[in-house]
C-alpha cells in the first residue's frame, strides 16, 4: 500500500465487515486477519480486501450455455423470452467463480 487513501479504504472495508488479508512484504502467502483489532503494520506488510467470487445465473439447453444474467429473475425472464420449451429441456443454473 502506498497511499493514505488506499490504507483508509482497506481499514474501512475491515470495519464494514469485509474480509481483509495480509502478507509480509515480498511474500505471496496471503493470510486472513482474524483479530478484532489488528495492529496495522504498513511498513512491513501489505493488505488487501479479499476478492469476492463472481456469480451468475445461466440458462442451459442440452449442455449449451444460452444466456447469462447477474440474477436468477432476469435469467428466467430471458429464458421465457427465447423460446417455448414443451419438453422442459432448459435448466437454469447458478455459477460461482472459484478463487484460489
Amino acid at each position: 500500500m502506498s497511499t493514505t487513501k488506499e490504507k483508509i479504504e482497506i481499514m474501512q472495508a475491515f470495519e464494514d465487515g469485509k474480509k481483509v488479508e495480509c502478507t509480509k512484504r515480498d511474500d505471496d502467502n496471503w493470510l486472513p486477519i482474524v483479530v478484532d483489532n489488528p495492529r496495522w503494520e504498513w511498513g512491513d506488510s501489505d493488505y488487501r480486501v479479499k476478492a469476492e467470487p463472481l456469480e451468475c445465473w445461466v440458462n442451459v439447453l442440452e449442455g449449451e450455455i444460452c444466456s447469462t444474467c447477474n440474477n436468477e429473475r432476469h435469467v428466467v425472464e430471458s429464458y421465457l423470452g427465447i423460446a417455448p420449451d414443451p419438453d422442459n429441456r432448459w435448466t437454469t443454473r447458478k455459477f460461482r467463480e472459484v478463487i484460489e
